[in-house]
């Protein structure tokens, strides 16, 4: 598994990142400034944080695709890339000012509810890139179970007389020159049959 990378994969993910959270993002605002100004107020310092925050969240999804599913590599990318995006969705949005003042009454909105939703949405993804991991990882064998998988059991070896199993019963061989073996119901005391 440790051999199965996406380079190209890792590399699409990281520019469309760059590109619709940080790019288009920093675009959108710079545009808006420039062309009505009555409503630069709004903007305090949001398109420091998209750069900020916007790059790591990219480089972090690029790394996360990168490795394959089941690899603690992957799972550490995944879980901090959702606490970049955490950051970037947090500072994104509270850095901007959505007010106006009426009749000496200054009226405030803030995006609590849509911020709590955005937090849970990118917490759940967390979770799953953990439970990922534990869904696809290998378990890791020990290298004397590889080798029995490898090879089989080692059997031990048979003394002689011993009863084989499912094979007859070897008969015990008398020391002697090789060719050479005594009967020993004809044998005498002075006597040695050869054969």
């Amino acid at each position: 598994m440790s051999e199965e990378r996406h380079p190209i994969r890792a590399l699409v993910i990281t520019v469309l990142y760059l590109v619709f959270a940080v790019g288009i993002v920093w675009f959108l605002i710079t545009t808006i400034k420039a062309d009505v100004p009555e409503l630069d107020f709004l903007f305090n310092d949001t398109r420091m944080y998209v750069i900020a925050t916007g790059i790591p969240m990219a480089v972090l999804a690029g790394t996360t695709s990168y490795f394959a599913k089941g690899e603690k590599p992957r799972m550490a990318a995944g879980v901090f890339a959702a606490v970049s995006m955490a950051f970037y969705i947090f500072f994104v949005l509270s850095s901007l000012d959505l007010g106006w003042q009426e009749d000496e009454i200054m009226y405030t909105i803030t995006p609590s509810g849509l911020l709590i939703l955005f937090m849970v949405a990118v917490a759940l993804k967390g979770v799953y890139h953990v439970m990922e991991y534990f869904t696809y990882r290998e378990e890791e064998i020990p290298p004397e179970q590889q080798e029995k998988q490898v090879y089989g059991p080692q059997q031990e070896p048979y003394d002689q007389g011993e009863q084989v199993p499912n094979g007859p019963q070897q008969q015990p061989y008398e020391q002697g020159s090789p060719g050479e073996r005594q009967d020993p119901s004809n044998q005498d005391d002075s006597e040695t049959m050869y054969y």
